[in-house]
């Protein structure tokens, strides 16, 4: 998210709390995703990073989109995301 700023300042603040003694959590969550217009919903469209079944691919209780873990798509996205 781009909520505390761009990668870099993010990394700076992440190094300033570290600095002054204040460990970071960061909540990454792999398992689902927003549905809004800002996130990867359909990004192209398509059913891309979700599934293309609506009854596998959306998590009702949370109003989210579940990755379809089955693509190759996903999982090098994911992996890449969390190396980052």
């Amino acid at each position: 998210s781009s909520r505390f700023g761009s990668p870099d300042e993010f990394r700076y603040l992440v190094d300033a709390l570290h600095r002054a003694g204040i460990g970071v959590l960061v909540d990454w969550v792999p398992a689902h995703f927003p549905k809004d217009a800002w996130a990867l919903g359909r990004v192209d469209g398509t059913a891309l990073y979700e599934h293309g079944d609506p009854r596998r691919g959306e998590q009702l209780d949370w109003g989210t989109y579940v990755f379809d873990f089955g693509r190759s798509e996903v999982r090098n996205f994911l992996v890449a995301n969390a190396l980052y």
